[in-house]
């Protein structure tokens, strides 16, 4: 993800990470889950230029989500929108040059590679 490098890596790396051990750990009575709710409503961005978008999840009702799924075993939540969930699919059916560029456009689009801090 162009102007989210960071962040899309190490979520990738967890997110593998998880369904690997998962698998390990299968019948073994230990359970792990990582979880990619989308956008909460909290003050991650305060003092950025960054904004959230309004309709964004609450901590509680993700929170909620997150626990629901982890009470039904799965590997991966995702405890925010549908959408976000269906955003994922994209990625792992078209060639990664292509979701490369699409996701940078999209950033660019919405100024991600002007955010900077302020405080």
């Amino acid at each position: 993800m162009p102007y989210q490098a960071s962040y899309a890596a190490t979520k990738a790396v967890v997110l593998s990470f998880t369904e690997a051990l998962a698998e390990e750990l299968r019948g073994s009575g230990v359970h792990v889950m990582t979880a990619h709710p989308g956008a909460i409503a909290t003050g991650f961005f305060d003092g950025t230029s960054a904004t959230i978008d309004p309709a964004a999840d609450t901590a509680a009702t993700v929170a909620a989500r997150t626990l629901d799924d982890y009470a039904r075993r799965r590997a991966v939540s995702y405890p925010g929108r549908r959408v976000h969930r269906a955003l994922t699919w994209p990625a792992r059916l078209l060639p990664r040059t292509v979701v490369t560029r699409v996701a940078g456009a999209f950033n660019r689009r919405h100024g991600l590679h002007e955010v900077v801090d302020i405080g």
